[in-house]
């Protein structure tokens, strides 16, 4: 057989005559052995389908087994490809074996090949996904203003998609065409992330529907849109937008997550927009001084808060803050700093019960460093001087792998007491009597 494991089921095919009957482990039952490759194949992600095909080659008996089980070949992922007859053969080696179950897209086709013409780079690839359209589940798709553009001239429908995270890299003159997906009734959460203005990219999408919304780089007029289309319980996550402009509108949303804006932009949402039915209220990578003014307007019912401390910020003015009306309601606390400004704020929670009163988890992202002694001494008079607070302790290692650490204040149980001797006796001799 080949030292290397095949990546076609040509492949495959060919080794089939030197492969064993049995697995040359001891014999599993099928499904345990389906559960182990469903885990082998999500350890292997990206590379899941060279993970299939050499499980393929092992033995008849496993070769079986992974072909038979269409949740394993469901999660298409391309990336760099060489040429379009090698996107080809994968595809059609995932769809033989996918049978008709749902189908995870994650595809990066907007570098376009040097030696492949555009018109054919795209219908070679993209009309061959987009036949398979209404068996998309999960979609993350990275494409050029031309790819979407097709899209909408394909007349495909995605009646299945629940989560879709579409990036459209380059400039255009105009802005792209909207995607229809009124018919996707099952479509919960969106990321979009555009080089260009959204435009007419906005009138394809069912806001209203929609329960989580992320832009990425999005414009502020496009945010004001947007803001004002979504549902009561959504959530909207704004990452990296850093071009400046005023946002002011009313809107319903439950949900607001602010990650390394502008801070002029931070600073408009805060002092302009009016959320009232905010219950979760996050910002990171920019600390103005509006905060507690937009709380006191809009949050009253905030639950969940996450702020990162500036380190020119002065501790009594943010301890008011979270000592205030505003945040009073507020359940769960997170905390994106560490160093001294950690160090204080877990101070002044240990220290003072009217800071976050009604506080029941505090949660700390922390990095690779292990946190001080005197961070441990502060988080434990946390927990003891709240008792029934649970902290949380995130020790982020990479960007897959997050180890949380639950710190919670149990106190020690109460001594038995004491054997009293005299008492024992006194109490036998009465018995006796």
């Amino acid at each position: 057989m080949s030292t290397h494991p095949p990546e076609s089921e040509a492949q495959i095919a060919s080794d089939g005559g030197e492969q064993q009957q049995t697995s040359p482990i001891l014999r599993l039952s099928d499904d345990i052995l389906a559960e182990i490759f469903r885990a082998i194949v999500a350890a292997a992600r990206p590379a899941h389908l060279r993970a299939l095909c050499a499980l393929s080659a092992v033995c008849m008996d496993w070769r079986r087994v992974a072909h038979g089980t269409p949740l394993l070949w469901r999660e298409i992922y391309i990336r760099g490809l060489r040429s379009i007859q090698r996107f080809a053969d994968r595809l059609k080696l995932h769809l033989r074996h996918a049978g008709n179950v749902a189908l995870v897209l994650d595809v990066n086709i907007a570098v376009q090949l040097p030696w492949v013409p555009r018109a054919q780079f795209t219908s070679d690839i993209l009309d061959r996904l987009l036949r398979q359209a209404k068996r998309w589940k999960r979609a993350t798709l990275v494409l050029d203003p031309g790819h979407i553009a097709h899209i909408v001239q394909s007349f495909a429908t995605f009646p299945a998609l629940e989560r879709l995270s579409l990036t459209v890299v380059g400039q255009n003159a105009c802005p792209p065409p909207g995607i229809p997906l009124y018919s996707s009734r099952a479509l919960r959460h969106v990321h979009l992330r555009f080089e260009t203005v959204l435009g007419d990219a906005i009138t394809g999408i069912p806001w209203r529907q929609l329960q989580t919304v992320k832009l990425s780089s999005a414009r502020p007029d496009d945010i004001n849109t947007i803001l004002g289309l979504l549902p009561a319980d959504a959530h909207l996550w704004l990452d990296a937008c850093t071009m400046t402009g005023t946002i002011a509108t009313q809107t319903n949303i439950a949900g607001l997550f602010l990650d390394n804006c502008h801070s002029s932009l931070v600073a408009s949402i805060l002092q302009f927009v009016v959320a009232p039915g905010l219950k979760r209220f996050v910002v990171r990578g920019s600390q103005p001084d509006h905060i507690p003014a937009f709380l006191a307007r809009s949050a009253c019912a905030l639950r969940h808060l996450g702020i990162q401390l500036s380190p020119w910020s002065p501790l009594a003015r943010t301890t008011a803050f979270l000592a205030g009306d505003s945040a009073r309601g507020v359940t769960s606390f997170e905390v994106f700093n560490a160093g001294k400004e950690l160090l204080a704020i877990l101070r002044a929670l240990g220290d003072d019960a009217g800071v976050l009163p009604m506080l029941r988890t505090l949660r700390i992202p922390v990095g690779p460093k292990p946190m001080t002694a005197e961070m441990e001494v502060a988080l434990e008079g946390v927990c003891e001087g709240r008792r029934g607070t649970l902290c949380v302790l995130e020790q982020v290692l990479s960007t897959k792998e997050v180890r949380p650490r639950i710190v919670q204040y149990n106190p020690s149980p109460a001594p038995p007491p004491k054997f009293d001797l005299g008492r024992m006796r006194a109490l036998v001799g009465e018995w006796g009597a």
